[in-house]
């Protein structure tokens, strides 16, 4: 059994490797961990940490100037210190806890409180968090300086897709997890010509003074590092569920091994089309379509276009497909304004409303309505009936797959009606309940958009993790040359094939930049692609690089089909199927276990899902050991077979 010591020392070693960093006072705190040691000075609570049997100490993090100066230690045991800072009313308890030291923090006093800074040893080469799948941010590049500085993230889904991140020291990782994700932001700024990061949190009575716990780790170099802590935290804790476990709870979720996923419109959405898959010998499928739910559907309406019926359904089932509607409780419009029908709410509006302190009701998306309160729904009598008649309705026609928007996105919300009064807590307390119903109570294969970490043990598929979720994504598809939602039946927004701008490539698909940190945490839990309204073929410039980079990372497509699609794309659509069903049925259930840069520049990369497949990616435009450039090598392990994989273009 691990023994975890902590003392009182006169600190007499000078701790190399830092560099133009404040040299630690005079007393510290010594915790020993399995495999690295950290030192805690309280005054100014700043934290170093040193790899055991390596001779290099790094700065973890400090807090900031004229903070954390009045430390008092009010209670030590035999692993943990409990220090009190009186000017701030703050306390944190500091102990050690498997090869984490965690740090709780209290407060009685509505603040915000700022720590760690993080980012400041002079060994610190780049920042590594999941923002969307993944970056790896080098502190000293200069276009990511003018992308991230003043800007944050939170840490509850809506900004890091899972509250971990970590530091590349060269020869060390910095992993760091937030254990309660709520009211937490994380700041990018530059020093020095540097980023670095702070990390702030929110104490509220509304939240009743909730502590603040958060822990780190210093381990071996591996950009997968800050992931695979992560990992390891949530099944040590009973929070990881896999796609095994959750194939044995409903069948059907096994579908989604090998299946490319696509939203079909117009005649997308008829028999004919459905042949057309099967004639392509596409045997697995994801189909999703957006429809009025069919309660509501009307003569004139089912007239004017075309709408996915029964027949439809049952022959994609027949097909071995799963099919099912998008849908979303998260916007809502008065009736008789309502530009779609996934917005009407019955007689819920207004009073249905998430209101804001100041009374007035919080706009919905793109300013329409307002946002949809999930505890007003909750206390419908019965509970949830308005929400529950549409999933009745849809589930009736014989749907085996439900889409659901914004329930497991981490998009909460502090709600201060006096009939309906909800904290973010509570918010994601409900959304859980209804993912929770209709993936276990009805048995579909649910997914989200752009799944939060929380969502993974009640979803089996997130549209939009692939994507970064940079801020650079919405002006461009305003621009009128990216396609509007016009045809209803052929949107240009799904439709247009359009270039994407160079800097919003380096923004959101530059692989130098890129790394497979979800996946690496919920390969073998969640199947994740890009954004629904990025469709495989939408950015023509990028069609080969994109395909490669989710094959490497061993994740599908999502396309846009219609009959016309199909003609015109159905042969690459068929050859990429073809090679992910044969990927995906065997890597599907194993773990992304490591992750390389072969080369410097980082353009030729290589993942290995568990002992079975070594996959090469060559993002490269030159051969690279018999790779040709934007292409795949496939190490069949067992079978001793390289097989190369090569990108279709538009």
């Amino acid at each position: 059994m691990k023994k975890y010591v902590v003392f009182f020392f006169a600190l007499f070693l000078c701790l190399a490797g830092a560099k133009g960093a404040t040299q630690p006072p005079d007393v510290s705190l010594s915790f020993s961990l399995s495999t690295w040691s950290a030192k805690v000075h309280p005054h100014g609570l700043v934290v170093w940490g040193a790899r055991l049997r390596e001779n290099k100490s790094y700065l973890l993090g400090q807090g900031p100037d004229k903070q954390f100066l009045d430390p008092e230690i009010i209670e030590k045991t035999g692993d943990s210190v409990t220090l009190s800072y009186p000017s701030q009313h703050l306390k944190v308890k500091i102990k050690a806890i498997k090869n984490r030291l965690h740090f709780t923090f209290s407060s009685p006093k509505e603040q915000k409180m700022v720590w760690p800074i993080l980012g400041e040893d002079t060994q610190t080469q780049a920042v590594i968090y999941p923002e969307g799948e993944g970056l790896y941010i080098p502190l000293k590049d200069k276009f990511w300086h003018k992308r991230l500085e003043n800007t944050s993230l939170s840490t509850r889904g809506d900004g890091l897709s899972a509250p971990f991140w970590g530091y590349d020291f060269g020869k060390a990782t910095l992993n760091l997890i937030v254990h309660n994700d709520l009211l937490n932001e994380l700041y990018f700024r530059i020093k020095n010509e540097k980023l670095i990061n702070q990390l702030s949190h929110e104490f509220r009575s509304l939240d009743h003074f909730s502590p603040f716990e958060m822990s780190i780790s210093l381990t071996k170099a591996d950009p997968l590092a800050p992931a695979k802590n992560y990992k390891s935290y949530l099944i040590e804790t009973g929070q990881y569920k896999t796609l095994h476990e959750k194939i044995k709870e409903n069948p059907e979720v096994e579908k989604l091994i090998g299946a490319l996923h696509a939203y079909v419109w117009g005649d997308g959405r008829t028999i004919p089309a459905l042949n057309q898959l099967k004639s392509l010998g596409i045997k697995r499928l994801w189909l999703g379509y957006e429809d009025k739910p069919p309660h509501l559907y009307t003569d004139k309406w089912m007239k004017e276009q075309h709408y996915v019926d029964e027949d439809y359904i049952r022959t994609a089932k027949a097909f071995g497909y799963l099919v099912g509607p998008y849908d979303s409780f998260h916007t809502m419009q008065h009736p008789d304004q309502s530009d779609c029908a996934n917005v009407i709410f019955d007689d819920l509006y207004p009073k249905g409303c998430i209101f804001l302190a100041n009374g007035k009701p919080d706009k919905g998306f793109a300013d329409r309505g307002c946002h949809v309160s999930s505890e007003a729904l909750i206390r419908q009598t019965p509970s949830n009936k308005t929400i529950l008649k549409r999933i009745s309705a849809f589930i009736k026609t014989g749907i085996n797959s439900y889409f659901l928007d914004c329930d497991g996105t981490g998009e909460l919300f502090d709600d201060y009606s006096p009939s309906h009064p909800m904290t973010q807590k509570k918010d994601r307390e409900n959304r859980m309940k209804r993912m929770k119903y209709l993936s276990r109570s009805q048995g579909m294969v649910l997914g989200s958009e752009s799944a939060a970490a929380w969502a993974a043990p009640y979803i089996a598929f997130s549209h939009g993790n692939f994507s970064v979720h940079s801020a650079i994504h919405w002006p461009f598809t305003k621009d009128k040359a990216y396609g509007k939602w016009w045809p209803p039946e052929r949107p240009g927004i799904f439709f247009k094939t359009v270039g994407a701008p160079e800097e919003y490539i380096q923004a959101r698909y530059d692989p130098r930049y890129r790394l497979p940190l979800l996946q690496a945490v919920f390969h073998e839990s969640v199947i994740m692609t890009d954004r629904w309204e990025l469709s495989h073929m939408k950015l023509k410039n990028l069609v080969k690089r994109r395909e490669i980079l989710e094959l490497l990372y061993g994740i599908p497509s999502i396309w846009a089909l219609d009959l016309k699609d199909l003609k015109t794309h159905g042969a690459h659509l068929k050859k990429l199927s073809a090679f992910f069903d044969r990927l995906h049925s065997a890597i599907a259930l194993k773990p992304l276990a490591n992750f390389k840069w072969l080369t410097e520049d980082h353009l030729i990369q290589q993942v290995t899902f568990g002992d079975f497949v070594i996959l090469t990616a060559n993002f490269s435009q030159e051969p690279f050991k018999g790779i040709p450039p934007e292409s795949l090598q496939v190490n069949w392990i067992e079978e001793d077979v390289l097989e190369i994989y090569q990108a279709s273009s538009l």
